[in-house]
């Protein structure tokens, strides 16, 4: 039954997602950066109605993440503390620090995301509260130099790393912003890779964590072979190990957010049992400090 759901709400987002327009967009960086080590730069009153939303979509995960914001503006929670962001800033996320979880849906906002897997960058594009567009670049051996970049930009007296880091950012996004719609594109999007986009967000979306490549690889309509083929040049990584890191991120959550017991975490995270759980953690504890 949850297979047939899932598969219903597959196609429909499918659907919608061809008619979803795009209009011209360009980011221009501000010269701000923002990372969790940076002190919050001014005091702006937040509203009940986004302190509520805010208090309850959060995550984190092994991976790092930059943010532009090509447009519009947002207040971001990042290590329980709130940082306004506005057009031409950009936000920077390490590896396992807490944030918010998607964005407030202020009008006209549109804004430009990458996450670093291994040494593939992910790419999407979130237009107000929803993921509109999204790309795989492979970087290679120039992720090292994105890292290193990156962190000297992140120091607090990083000025000139950051104006470098900056323009990076600012090459990446618009060359994405400029050729998402077109037949050209290094990084098209093909019918197979929008199948991909469905299958992550039908992942995430799970209650609980117990998919299997088979029911996936049905889902998609492809063999089990060839879904795992394509799983992994979409992701960077085996089925497996994706899905351990989506594990430790709900883990997180769960920890963080409220009181549950090890039955309701084994359950939500899609263990058969406490025991698994236990194991479980037991295996990854110094990995992912468990």
């Amino acid at each position: 039954m949850e297979l047939l759901i899932g598969y219903i709400f597959f196609v429909i987002g499918a659907i919608m997602d061809e008619n979803i327009g795009g209009k011209e967009l360009k980011f221009q960086f501000s010269g701000r950066i923002v990372a969790a080590n940076f002190p919050e730069e001014d005091e702006k009153a937040l509203s009940p109605e986004k302190i509520l939303w805010l208090a309850d979509r959060w995550h984190r995960h092994d991976f790092r993440e930059v943010m532009a914001v090509v447009s519009g503006s947002c207040v971001f929670k990042l290590k329980n503390r709130f940082y306004h962001l506005n057009t031409g800033d950009i936000l920077l996320l390490n590896s396992m620090e807490a944030h918010t979880d998607g964005h407030y849906p202020e009008a006209g906002s549109v804004y430009w995301w990458g996450s670093f897997w291994t040494d593939m960058l992910r790419i999407y594009l979130w237009q107000e509260d929803k993921i509109t567009d999204s790309r795989v670049l492979a970087l290679g051996s120039f992720s090292d130099f994105i890292y290193h970049l990156w962190d000297e930009a992140a120091a607090v007296d990083g000025v000139d790393a950051r104006s470098e880091f900056g323009s990076v950012i600012s090459v990446l996004s618009n060359n994405f912003l400029r050729n998402r719609n077109s037949e050209n594109n290094f990084m098209a999007r093909n019918s197979q890779s929008r199948i991909m986009d469905k299958i992550i967000d039908y992942i995430n979306k799970m209650p609980s964590l117990n998919c299997t490549l088979d029911s996936l690889a049905l889902l998609a309509g492809y063999s089990k072979v060839h879904f795992q083929r394509r799983f992994t040049e979409y992701t960077g990584m085996v089925f497996r190990e994706y899905l351990l890191r989506k594990r430790v991120e709900r883990y997180f959550r769960i920890m963080e957010k409220k009181e549950a017991s090890l039955k309701e975490m084994a359950d939500e995270l899609g263990f058969a049992s406490v025991a698994a759980l236990l194991h479980w953690k037991q295996r990854n504890k110094e990995r992912f400090h468990l």
